[in-house]
Parts: structure tokens; sequence; C-alpha cells
């Protein structure tokens, strides 16, 4: 059944010190296999399978030594260990696997029944497998079976029906793969088959001797029909739950015995799961996505088992009525800052040097206080220069005037002129010089006390200040909540520095065009504060967390919002 395996051994009777009382092995006399019997150990020790890959020299292409060790569990009891040596590619482990468990099935059977599972396994059960297992289909699987299992057994015929109770019909029969569905013959036997379904084990006619007084109509007018005169049948089981019922039929001249009965029974029991697997794997994509993918999950959450599942659904369940029937204030947040209601730039009045540098960003000043001060020596150099310009031009008009040359008193005028508009320009720069706050505020930005000497440039921002008892709340909005910002929308704002008081505001502007803000596109919404007695621990910078009050919406639509606009949108991308 399972081909290319070079020895095998078992470990049977195992005692408390996990180690085996009968190890037979195959072929016989060849000596033992070191690996092989430290695979079944560790097997016996893990209670498990176990599986490990040796490859064969240098031929890297060839197949590696698999050696498969797999326990008996009866009862939750280990019974012994299978282990082969095999040649098989590594992809190959499951389906190896699976041939071992259905090869050891005999084994339990027999004890079950008391057999000695050290015996030679009856060869119907391997020809009965084996051909089920190499046909290409269920419906070829089914009908080598009952031919095999006809011919091994000595019945005149073996039949095979597939389905429940209700619907069981027969499909395969031994010997013949055409029949008549409708014939008398057919029916009686799909009613045998019933009537051990509805008895759920098998049923024999005539009856054993020390079986209990039993009536089997179906059974007893089948064998008449059929001319017989020994019939057996037994239902067949996958998972649990009957899939159909194999029928056996002998002569009169050869009723079954309890041996061969029993060995009904286990081809019956062998056949159910490889029936149920291969009808399983032949199924439509449709109903298996259907079965598995909805029967399934409906069944273990009807069933009577995974109450711990259940009850997490159910509460599940309960949590989302509750949300999507309750209401609460739905609030858009967003991180904050403050900033000055008004920002007054001092900047450079012409090109110049930095001379002095009082203050910072950080420092309170008062309106005309001294901030820095360009070097001025330039310009007071310039006006000592213009100063005696005028002089001399006031000399020289106050002569010509007496001498009463009137082209020169008008030349020496206007050089007068414009000696006094030099003086008054060179003034007014001296005086700008002198860099002052324009109000009672806090400088938030700029520091030239590192900068002395440096050259600045005519407009160049040199500080910033803002007022103390006037400010803004600067809100980043993401844009999948910008539609929902109105301006007068109230607000609460909590900042890092007081995060145990809220600050309310009101939303004054919103902003049409968007910017970027760690990577992310944002929306700046400007608010007002509404309580004036919080502006005293205010400074500008300060930076939080502000939540906008939209409206009353459902807890469930609060929570999902963002998952099903990205659901949207995704698959709105996704969709043709």
């Amino acid at each position: 059944m399972i081909p290319n395996i070079s020895n095998g051994m078992a470990a049977f009777d195992i005692g408390e010190d996990r180690r085996p009382g009968f190890t037979p092995s195959w072929p016989e006399g060849q000596g033992s296999d070191p690996e092989l019997a430290a695979t079944i150990d560790l097997a016996i020790a893990r209670r498990a399978s176990v599986v490990s890959s040796q490859e064969q020299g240098a031929r890297q292409s060839a197949a590696p030594d698999l050696v498969v060790a797999y326990p008996l569990l009866q009862d939750r009891q280990l019974v012994g260990v299978i282990g082969v040596r095999l040649t098989a590619r590594q992809e190959q482990q499951a389906a190896v696997l699976q041939l071992l468990r259905w090869g050891t099935a005999w084994l339990l059977l027999l004890a079950e029944k008391g057999g000695d599972a050290s015996a030679p396994p009856p060869t119907t059960l391997f020809e009965c497998l084996a051909a089920a297992l190499q046909a290409p289909d269920n419906a070829a699987a089914t009908q080598a079976a009952v031919t095999v299992l006809a011919r091994e057994l000595d019945c005149e015929r073996v039949t095979l029906g597939e389905g429940e109770r209700r619907g069981l019909k027969l499909t395969a029969l031994s010997h013949s793969a055409d029949f008549d569905p409708r014939s008398n013959l057919i029916r009686a036997i799909e009613a045998a088959m019933g009537e051990a379904v509805d008895a759920g084990d098998g049923v024999q006619w005539p009856p054993p001797d020390d079986s209990p007084a039993m009536a089997w109509p179906a059974h007893e007018r089948l064998a008449s029909q059929a001319g017989s005169g020994a019939v057996c049948t037994f239902p067949l089981r996958y998972r649990s739950r009957v899939i159909g019922a194999i029928c056996f039929e002998r002569g009169a001249d050869a009723p079954f015995d309890a041996a061969t009965t029993a060995l009904c029974g286990q081809c019956a029991r062998l056949l159910g799961p490889v029936i149920g697997m291969r009808r399983r794997e032949e199924r439509p994509l449709p109903m298996r996505l259907l079965q598995d993918g909805v029967a399934g999950p409906l069944r273990s959450l009807l069933g009577p088992r995974h109450l711990g599942w259940k009850l997490g659904l159910i509460s599940l369940l309960l949590l989302l009525a509750i949300a999507r029937f309750t209401h609460g204030e739905y609030r858009v947040t967003a991180e904050a800052s403050l900033e000055g209601a008004i920002q007054r730039a001092i900047v450079a009045p012409f090109d110049g040097y930095i001379a002095e540098s009082r203050h910072r960003a950080g420092d309170l000043v008062r309106k005309g206080q001294l901030l820095a001060r360009l070097d001025d020596r330039d310009l007071n150099l310039e006006f000592q220069k213009w100063s005696g310009k005028r002089e001399e031009y006031s000399r020289h008009f106050r002569k010509a005037l007496a001498g009463l040359d009137h082209s020169e008193t008008r030349i020496f005028q206007a050089q007068l002129g414009q000696a006094k508009a030099q003086l008054a320009l060179l003034r007014e720069q001296r005086e700008r010089t002198r860099l002052q706050a324009p109000f009672d505020g806090v400088v938030i930005s700029g520091d030239l006390s590192h900068a002395l000497g440096t050259p600045v440039q005519r407009g160049e921002v040199l500080f910033e200040v803002a007022p103390l008892n006037a400010y803004r709340v600067a809100l980043q909005v993401d844009e999948r909540d910008i539609q929902d910002i109105e301006p007068g929308q109230a607000g609460t704002l909590h900042l890092t520095s007081m995060p145990g008081r809220g600050i309310p505001f009101r939303v004054d502007k919103v902003a049409s065009i968007s910017h970027t803000t760690d990577g992310e596109p944002a929306f700046l919404v400007e608010g007002e504060i509404t309580d004036p007695s919080v502006l005293p621990m205010l400074r500008p910078g300060m930076g939080g967390v502000g939540k906008v009050s939209v409206g009353s919406r459902d807890h469930l639509w609060i929570w999902s919002r963002r998952l099903v606009g990205w659901l949207q949108l995704h698959l709105w991308s996704w969709l043709p």
C-alpha cells in the first residue's frame, strides 16, 4: 500500500519504562536499523509521529530516505508504534503519514476485538484499501473495492450505497459497472442497507445463534428474493456520520461465520473514511467554499462544542448591537499647538552688523524695551560729515545773501536743504538701529547672542514677538475628517503641560488648502480660546491634542468609520 519501502519495524507491548516487549521487523533476516529504532523510541517518548530524512550520498537530485514512525493510540493509551524506511521526497510526508494511519487501522480493530496485534494482518484489508486508493476517482474506487471484497471473501455479490437513510442509493456493484437502479433487486439491496443504517451497526441474516431475537425483514426479503441465503450489511461512517452502507451476499451453503463477519465490519470501517475523503476531494470548488467556508463554521457555531468561543462570539455580537443602537458624541481629534493671535516680526531696517543683543526667544519683554542694536559707527561718521557740510553751506548762503548775489543764494540754499535732509535721514537710521519690542509680550523666535558682529541684510527677520493675552489654537486635521469641521463648532484642548485641564475653544477658520505634516496631508483649522482665565498660564508654542465636537452619532459608526472608509476607497480602486 505504501510504495518504495526498504524495511520496517514495529513496537508492541510497551511497558512503563517505555521499552517495547515485542519488536517484529520486515523483511525477515535483515539486520536491525539503528536510525529506525531511534525514531521509534522518539515516537514512543513523544506519543506523536516522527519524520526524519537523510540524503542519498552525492546524488542530490535523488529522493532522500524518509524514516517515519507512527504511534497507535487507543483510548489515549499507547498500544504500539509502526516505523518504516522508504524513499520519498519531503513534500510526500503528509501522504505517507495518511497511508500509515489507514494501514494501522486494522491493528486497532484487532485490539478492540481482543485479537493479537502481532499476528499477520488479513490481506483482504490491504487489497481492499489498495484498490480504493489507487483508483482515479471515487466511483472507480468503490467499484474496485467491492469487486476485490467479493473475490477475497468468496461472496456472490458485494454492493455499496452512498447517502443517508432516506437518500441512500446504490452506487457500486461487484463485477458489474452497469445496473438498473429501478430493478427490484437493487431496491431490495437499498432497503437492506437502510435497515442497517437505522440499526446503527452491522446486520447479519440469518442472525447468529447467540444474538438476541430481532426481526430484519429487509434482509430476509433480500435473501429470499436474490436466492443468496446469507446477507451481511454494515454502515459506512466518516467523521462519526453515516455516509452509506456496504452489503455482502453469500450462498445459503456458505453463511457468514464470526471471523468473516468481523472482517467485513473491519473493511466497512476502513472504507468509510477513504470514501468520505475522496468525496470531499472531488467536490466542485463552489461546493467546497460553501461547505468548508460557511457550513463548517456554522456547524461549529451551532454544535455543542467550543463553548468558550461561542460565549465570546455572543458577547461580541451583543457589544456590536449595543454600539449600533446607542449614541455618543462624535469628536474629531487632531494635533494642536498654541500660536499668538498677533505675531510681530522685528526685521533688519538696512544692511549692517549686529552690535548688541539683550534678549532671545522665551524672554518676556515690555513695550519699547531694547531687543538688539545694530552697529551705528558708520552712520555717526556720515552724520558728522553732513553736519560739517551743513555748516559750510549755511555760511556760504549767508555770505551770498549779504552780497545780494541771487544766483549763488539759490545754489547754496538748495545745498543747505540737501544737507539737512541727509542729516534727518541719518538721524532716523541711527534711531532704527535700536530694535525695540512693539508691545508687551514674549519673544518666540530669535537669538543673536552668538551672532555679534555678523552682517545682516535689509528685511531679514531677527525676532518674532507675540502678546501674552491673545492666542489662537492651530489644529492639524486629517484630510479624512476635514469634511466634518465647520466654523462655530466647539472643541476642547488638552496641552501636554496641562493634561488634566481642558481648555475650551471655538473654531474660527478652516483652511481650504492642505499642507503636509509628517508626510501626511492635513488641513489647518484655527480656533479661539473662549476661557480668558487660562490665558496667564499659556505660552506660544505649547502643544497637545484638540478635539472638535461634531455631533451625535452611534458608537458603531464612530468606531468603524475609518475602516469603512478605507474599504470603500480600496474596493472602488480595485474594481474594474
